[in-house]
C-alpha cells in the first residue's frame, strides 16, 4: 500500500487550471535544479530514457553541438530539447518534437516502439 512508500517519492496527482500548464508553477513540487519532462503527451513513457540521455555529459554535448539540413532529424531534437532542459531548470518541458520525429523512423514502427 501507499503508506509503506515515503511520501517524498510518492505519486502527485498535479490539478491545472483551464489555462493548463502555462500558469502552473511547477517550482512548487519541483524543488530541484533539474528540469521535468511533461507527461500528458503520448508516447510519454519515453522521457526516462530521454532524461537518462541527457545526463550522459559526451552524449550531450554532441547532440547540443549537432546542427544539419536534415528534415527529419534526431539528433536535432534531442539537442534542441536538451538546451531546453538546461535552460529551463525547475520548470517542465515537452519531447514532442522528438517524439514526433522518432514516430516517423521505419525501425521504430516495425518495433513497435511507439503506439
Amino acid at each position: 500500500t501507499m503508506e509503506h512508500v515515503p511520501r517524498i517519492y510518492r505519486r502527485v496527482d498535479i490539478k491545472y487550471s483551464h489555462f493548463g500548464v502555462d500558469d502552473f508553477d511547477f517550482r512548487q513540487y519541483n524543488h530541484t535544479a533539474y528540469c521535468g519532462l511533461e507527461v500528458h503527451i503520448p508516447n510519454a513513457y519515453c522521457n526516462a530514457m530521454l532524461q537518462v540521455l541527457y545526463f550522459v555529459k559526451p552524449f550531450r554535448a554532441a547532440v547540443e553541438s549537432h546542427l544539419c539540413d536534415g528534415e527529419i532529424c534526431l539528433a536535432c531534437e534531442l539537442g534542441f530539447l536538451f538546451i531546453m532542459l538546461d535552460r529551463y531548470p525547475g520548470h517542465n518541458c515537452q519531447a514532442t518534437n522528438f517524439l514526433r520525429s522518432f514516430r516517423t523512423l521505419p525501425q521504430a514502427l516495425r518495433l513497435g516502439l511507439l503506439g
